[in-house]
């Protein structure tokens, strides 16, 4: 009898948690999370419904809230049925000794599914004090068992300042070498210690993870998920502390590797080998050559960190001469490779020009005038290009201007592109300059930059496209003078932007609970929300497929199909693609700075980052727009962080190719 309670206990916990939870029959809640009102007749009329869909999506409204008054109502929820979307409101809405309270008295009771524990740790580190951190700490020996999911609250306390490193590393490692390989425990820990900054006691646990890897083929084709998604994190470790082996033979197994995720963090991890000999090093070369553009690319910005003796540093030196000289690369990674070269080899600035800007994709000869700092040749060359440049290569020449201000203080023409980049009606040239401004500039400039400012701010302070250019120009103005900084904020508090209008009000210290969104753009969103299944974005790489998931984000799903039906997207680039971690598109200016002219808002769920989630991009909460992401591994730290809206279900063999600068040929839609 006891066996089958169990197992109907499983069976309940299971189905639990895999209801939808937001339908095509929800317009009431998911209005009033929109627009920030959170009516509580609504909320309550769910969350005390006694259905489980219904409950678990009134749990999903008061995740957004940011209000922990609704915390005394989540307690009353049972626990068994929606532990789950209780421990993800309650880690949502922040730090409190409520939540705390409540958390530690479940962990502490014998009969509490071992299911849930994972979400009461993680949503402990993300509400907990520096008394529940001691807790854990002291009874995580005595009770490794009940610890599961220890390693996200640790990694938790560790982004608010609570606990001590040395104490959580040692938990980390010990749960590293104690939980099995490949496994969810052993992924989770090895990915907090990444993110926690692993020390050199940790270098003896990785080198022999990545030797199990190797060693064990069956594991190879198990189709353990959590194989392929641990393996960067390790080599992550080892990357961070610069780190790796004299090992020859782990050396050509994972540049043998067929792993898409293994080979990008492999490229990245291996320029810190103990090469020797030529061979070796050529072996490691060999990765510029690989047919993923992004391999290519991580390889070629990596090189710079290679510490070699002479022979082979002269050797290098050579190499990379004759393949700068091929022109055979991706733009990205014939760019990449000349950055890694003048950083090892610097040449003055007159001999790049003659020798390299020819074979140089312009924008990354911009980027590495911005490292030849000393030469005012190199500094004449970007002001002269910098007015007749595109939008994109304004910001990456302004970029490296900016590297020049402390060897040439009180220069007039850096003092000139800084104020009329800030005075521009370019958000990234605002948001550059203001962010990059020096102290001794600041001081120079500081009566021109009062006005400057001051009208900016009243131009833009109820565009959303400028959201991130008030932010930074209000950091300049910290700079400046406090009381400067408050008056442009308590102007800032009447914007007509609700997401300028909460950045406000946070930066005065005052409660922005309850300030309302305009519904605006919102029954276009519903109409569209729940009216396709999949998406079919073409890019020149091939197709990848993504199937929306509007039961957790219906008013992302219903702003992405919405744009889409217009062909916003069409012809977009992908304007941000970091290797091995996101590719990024739905900005139609092409520099990170661009949207739709509107915000919508954010609608975290309990749905985690892994391959092939599709994100909205974002300055902050309720800050997202126009631009999405494609995640190409694992990452927890993005969870709860940034909206899901879909996930890619075929091509993501197309994601993982896809090199920065590809267009989005267009996007259909699938019922």
């Amino acid at each position: 009898m006891k066996l089958l309670s169990t197992l109907i206990l499983f069976l309940f916990l299971s189905s639990g948690l895999s209801f939808p939870q937001y339908s095509n029959k929800d317009l009431s809640l998911v209005r009033t999370t929109y627009t920030k009102e959170f009516n509580k007749g609504i909320i309550d009329s769910y969350l005390f419904s006694g259905n489980s869909q219904m409950v678990n999506a009134a749990l999903l409204s008061i995740a957004q809230s940011e209000d922990t008054l609704w915390i005394s109502d989540i307690k009353k929820i049972d626990f068994i049925k929606h532990g789950k979307y209780i421990c993800f409101a309650l880690g949502e809405l922040g730090s409190c000794r409520q939540s705390e309270e409540y958390l530690l008295s479940l962990m502490k009771r014998n009969d509490n599914p071992k299911e849930l524990i994972p979400y009461e740790y993680e949503a402990l580190g993300k509400t907990g004090s520096l008394h529940s951190y001691k807790f854990l700490i002291s009874s995580y020996f005595n009770s490794r068992e009940k610890s599961n999911g220890i390693s996200l609250a640790l990694y938790n306390y560790f982004i608010r300042n609570i606990g001590w490193k040395d104490s959580s590393l040692h938990i980390l490692n010990n749960e590293i070498e104690k939980s099995p390989f490949p496994g969810e425990r052993n992924f989770y820990a090895t990915f907090a210690l990444y993110r926690i900054g692993p020390d050199k006691n940790s270098n003896r646990l990785m080198v022999e993870e990545l030797i199990d890897y190797f060693k064990n083929e069956a594991n190879k084709e198990s189709g353990n998920k959590y194989l392929r998604m641990t393996i960067p994190y390790i080599l992550g470790c080892l990357r961070r502390n610069k780190y790796f082996p004299d090992n020859e033979k782990l050396l050509s197994s994972l540049l043998n590797s067929k792993d898409f995720g293994v080979k990008v963090e492999a490229a990245q991890t291996l320029c810190y080998f103990p090469f020797k000999n030529e061979d070796d090093l050529k072996l490691y070369l060999g990765l510029l050559d690989n047919n993923n553009a992004n391999i290519a690319r991580a390889a070629a910005s990596s090189i710079k960190n290679l510490k070699l003796v002479p022979p082979l540093s002269a050797f290098l030196k050579q190499y990379l001469q004759n393949e700068i000289a091929k022109n055979k690369y991706s733009s990205n990674t014939a760019g990449e490779l000349f950055l890694s070269y003048i950083k090892l080899f610097p040449v003055d600035f007159s001999k790049a020009a003659g020798d390299y800007k020819a074979l140089i994709p312009k924008e990354y000869f911009y980027q590495a005038c911005g490292e030849l700092t000393s030469s005012a040749k190199a500094l004449d060359y970007l002001f002269n290009k910098f007015n007749n440049e595109s939008e994109k290569n304004k910001n990456i020449i302004l970029q490296s201007i900016l590297n020049f201000q402390s060897q040439f203080s009180n220069n007039e023409n850096i003092s000139r592109t800084i104020l009329n980049s800030i005075n521009s009606n370019s958000p990234a040239l605002i948001s550059i300059a203001a962010d990059g401004v020096d102290s001794a500039y600041v001081s120079l400039l500081k009566t021109k930059l009062t006005g400057i400012i001051s009208s900016q701010i009243k131009k833009y302070k109820s565009d959303p496209n400028f959201l991130e250019s008030v932010m930074s120009l209000v950091g300049l103005s910290q700079k400046m003078d406090k009381k400067f900084s408050e008056e442009l904020l308590n102007n800032l508090k009447d914007s007509g932007s609700y997401s300028i209008k909460k950045f406000a009000l946070a930066q005065l210290g005052l409660p922005a609970l309850r300030i309302k969104k305009d519904e605006g753009h919102f029954p276009d969103f519903w109409k569209y929300a729940f009216k396709y299944k999949y998406a079919v974005v073409e890019t020149p790489k091939g197709k990848f497929k993504i199937e929306f998931l509007p039961q957790y984000a219906p008013v992302s799903v219903g702003n992405f199909c919405s744009l889409a039906g217009q062909k916003f997207f069409k012809n977009n680039i992908f304007h941000r693609v970091v290797p091995g971690f996101v590719i990024q598109g739905g900005d139609p200016q092409q520099t990170g700075w661009g949207g739709p002219g509107y915000d919508i808002v954010s609608e975290f769920s309990p749905v985690n980052y892994f391959a092939g989630m599709v994100g909205m991009a974002s300055a902050g909460k309720d800050t997202e727009g126009s631009q999405w992401f494609v995640t190409q591994g694992a990452f927890p730290h993005l969870n709860g962080r940034y909206t899901i809206f879909a996930k890619t279900v075929s091509g993501l063999s197309t994601v993982d190719r896809i090199d920065q600068g590809d267009r989005i040929l267009g996007i259909n839609f699938v019922p």
